[in-house]
């Protein structure tokens, strides 16, 4: 099959991390790839054309859609993935009406469809993917978007990602170590920034061996009352509380980790590293994971989509409670045993070709 992916790369992303581990799956099964990304994917540069997908302004889409449309009959291009509302817009445009399918990846939370905005286009393509049930549900709820071309299938992790696993911490012997993983941006920003500002110097306080990484881009705009906490709380504690900044090695970081705080991604692959997470996304705080809520957790990509919230506050002293028992109890990792099942790219990229073929059949 000859797969065209067209995603937004301006910085880096869970999208990002999805399409590298699904081409390369795909590459191995022996299809032909090509991506067209405003940045080269790192490993995949030979198959990346650069085009700046994210510059949504018209006349520079106009021009997208023109190279989409070109390049896709030039290649034979049998699907088109979309990656970004920013890539199915022009993906759609380029191959209305042609003999091309069309298959859009939903990360995130979309616009709400309102009654003055019934008959925007719907630019998803043939068929939707989303990576978790409470996306679906605000597509179809919200959004208005038929349920018969949407299909759940969640992030795909290579199993690869699971070998040597052999921590190399440079931490003191003794010392417990929380990483709080992820962007410092938006709504996930403002609710690190809470935890720097009202959970993490009642922590401090409490335990002397205790250390804290923050580790992700960003930084910039965190909110300013967290970066003066940050500040206060790094003079006061020095080495105890660090901010690492962005970081392609995430793996080590996790695996010199006591407990990882952050939603998505970064939980799924805590989890898969059996590292103890606290759940934490754009739209809900799940908290520390448990039997009691890993199912919530899921349908939400831990934490990041609910239906009707793009934010929230976050309840502090409720934070501190979960996070202070784990520490003084000592607790072990919650281990969850249908990861692979989930999560594994051998089973996700099986289930994204089923889609891909849906997509190319309803084309005849």
């Amino acid at each position: 099959m000859k797969i065209l992916h067209i995603l937004s790369s301006d910085f880096y992303s869970g999208a990002v991390a999805y399409v590298s581990v699904l081409v390369k799956k795909q590459l191995e099964d022996g299809h032909e790839i090509l991506i067209m990304t405003d940045n080269p994917l790192n490993g995949l540069e030979h198959l990346c054309i650069t085009v700046p997908i994210s510059n949504r302004k018209y006349k520079n889409r106009i021009k997208n859609v023109a190279i989409i449309k070109e390049l896709a009959i030039e290649r034979k291009i049998d699907v088109v993935h979309a990656h970004s509302r920013a890539a199915s817009w022009v993906a759609y445009y380029a191959v209305r009406r042609k003999k091309i399918a069309m298959v859009s990846s939903i990360h995130g939370i979309q616009k709400k469809t309102s009654r003055l905005t019934l008959k925007r286009v719907d630019v998803y393509g043939d068929q939707i993917i989303c990576i978790c049930k409470n996306l679906a549900q605000q597509l179809i709820n919200e959004v208005r978007l038929s349920g018969k071309k949407i299909s759940v299938i969640h992030n795909g992790i290579d199993s690869s990602f699971t070998e040597d696993t052999n921590s190399d911490s440079n931490l003191p012997e003794g010392r417990k170590t929380i990483s709080v993983i992820g962007r410092f941006n938006g709504p996930k920003g403002q609710n690190f920034s809470s935890f720097i500002c009202n959970v993490f110097p009642l922590l401090l306080e409490k335990y002397e061996h205790l250390s804290i990484r923050l580790v992700g881009p960003e930084w910039d705009v965190l909110p300013e009352e967290g970066k003066a906490a940050f500040s206060k709380l790094s003079d006061q504690y020095k080495d105890r509380i660090i901010h690492n900044g962005y970081t392609k090695d995430v793996k080590s970081i996790m695996l010199s980790s006591d407990l990882i705080i952050g939603g998505g991604r970064v939980a799924i692959e805590a989890l898969m590293l059996k590292k103890a997470i606290f759940a934490i996304g754009e739209a809900e705080m799940h908290g520390l994971l448990s039997n009691d809520n890993i199912q919530d957790a899921i349908d939400s990509n831990f934490g990041d989509i609910k239906q009707g919230i793009r934010s929230f506050e976050v309840n502090a002293q409720k934070a501190f409670d979960q996070i202070d028992t784990f520490l003084k109890n000592d607790e072990n990792p919650f281990i969850y045993d249908h990861l692979s099942e989930l999560y594994g790219i051998e089973s996700t990229s099986k289930q994204i070709e089923f889609v891909y073929q849906k997509a190319i059949s309803g084309k005849k």
